[in-house]
């Protein structure tokens, strides 16, 4: 944040200089100021935002969060997308909420529907919550019998993604992950 605050400062202060100093290049300072003013404006919502979630980690009120819907938004920041969370915050001895937030999440490790997950939220506005940072991961629920082939299923999907990830990597030619996706699902791999 402080690499937008320096910017947008340098752009403002470069804008006014130019409307000043050169009145026929009045129209270039006056964007110059513009993108100034925009930039100030991103570091300070940006910083907001940090600061909220930072508050709601520290003083928001516990709870688990069961994803119960996951959408993507179709935006994309540092190959991160942003997607709408639907989830139920449950405390226990009180009723559940259902909430609704968008933020940005891993690419490697979106959320998925099922997950439970250690929250932070503000009662008064439940759609404020902040995943707990020791929840990085889903929390572990009851432990359940999974069958062979259930396990099975698990690990082919686990296999697959490592080969699609391989493949967008480049280390796989098309041919290569085709021909490796095909063995895979045979059960040879």
């Amino acid at each position: 944040m402080i690499f937008l605050r320096i910017l947008g400062a340098a752009f403002l202060v470069a804008g006014i200089a130019v409307c000043f100093a050169e009145p026929v290049l009045l129209a270039m300072g006056i964007a110059w100021v513009a993108a100034g003013i925009l930039i100030l404006a991103l570091a300070w919502w940006f910083t907001g935002a940090s600061d909220k979630q930072t508050r709601l980690l520290e003083t928001g009120k516990a709870g688990r969060a069961t994803i119960l819907e996951v959408v993507d938004t179709g935006i994309t920041m540092n190959e991160s997308p942003r997607v709408r969370l639907k989830v139920r915050i449950e405390v226990p001895g009180e009723p559940p909420i259902e909430a609704s937030q968008a933020m940005f999440v891993s690419r490697f490790a979106p959320p998925r529907v099922g997950e439970v997950h250690e929250v932070r939220f503000d009662p008064q506005q439940p759609n404020d919550f902040a995943f707990a940072p020791a929840s990085a991961s889903p929390v572990a629920t009851s432990p359940v019998a999974t069958s062979p082939d259930a396990t099975r299923t698990d690990d082919r999907l686990g296999q697959l993604e490592r080969l699609a990830n391989l493949r967008d990597r480049g280390a796989l030619s098309h041919e290569e992950f085709e021909s490796a996706k095909r063995k895979l699902l045979a059960g040879g791999l």
